[in-house]
């Protein structure tokens, strides 16, 4: 007989129970942060490279294919700590945990301004500032020191990498990669899918599925 989620959670905190999605250096980031944030206990980690459901070090450590016994544990949430846009998206609709199970994992030093909408399962590091009026989807990544400003709209899967800064009104499509010191300036619209490379200067719209970067940001390629 296996190994049971209530097993796992015996003698626990009466914290909501935090599985992470994602076994790598960013999955042990998003751990430290949930610790930092003090909301939720860090019970383990779901990753492809384990194998059914174990414990090492009082953790959990699952395969994907237990996610539907470990959501019959109501106490647990989740959230996806992969850094590639795509692979995140492509995690959340395998696994298919409903959206309602998705928590917020925010670092204490995290600046947000009351009048932000925040989607779930977002992923937002220290020393970032997030202006009025800005909108956040779900399942997003917000790096370290990184500035996105009053009333961009940030839609879901997108990744911004540290130090970036999204200047006002900008709208970015879903599974965008910004990378590490971009500058993005205001009212521009990024589409779907689109890489910007680190340290480029986005003076004008991006179209969907490309790579650009550059300062000025040209397209490179394509990208699918």
């Amino acid at each position: 007989m296996g190994l049971s989620i209530r097993q796992v959670l015996k003698g626990k905190t009466p914290k909501p129970s935090l599985v992470i999605l994602g076994a790598g250096g960013l999955g042990k980031v998003a751990e430290q942060i949930a610790k930092h944030q003090g909301k939720y206990e860090v019970v383990g980690f779901c990753d492809d490279k384990f194998e059914g459901m174990t414990v090492e070090n009082d953790q959990l450590l699952a395969s994907f294919e237990e996610i539907n016994s470990i959501l019959e544990e109501p106490s647990c949430v989740f959230v996806i700590a992969i850094g590639n846009s795509k692979i995140r998206s492509d995690i959340f609709n395998r696994v298919r945990i409903p959206e309602e199970r998705f928590v917020n994992v925010i670092h204490p030093r995290a600046f947000i301004d009351t009048n932000v909408t925040l989607g779930t399962g977002n992923l937002l590091m220290p020393n970032i500032v997030i202006h009025s009026g800005v909108s956040i989807s779900n399942h997003c990544i917000v790096n370290s020191a990184s500035v996105i400003e009053h009333k961009s709209v940030i839609s879901s899967f997108v990744s911004v990498a540290p130090n970036s800064t999204i200047c006002g009104a900008v709208e970015i499509g879903e599974r965008c990669f910004i990378g590490a010191g971009s500058v993005i300036i205001q009212c521009l619209s990024i589409g779907e899918d689109t890489t910007i490379g680190a340290g480029s200067l986005v003076i004008r719209d991006q179209p969907a599925h490309v790579v650009a970067y550059g300062s000025p940001s040209k397209v490179i390629k394509e990208s699918y």
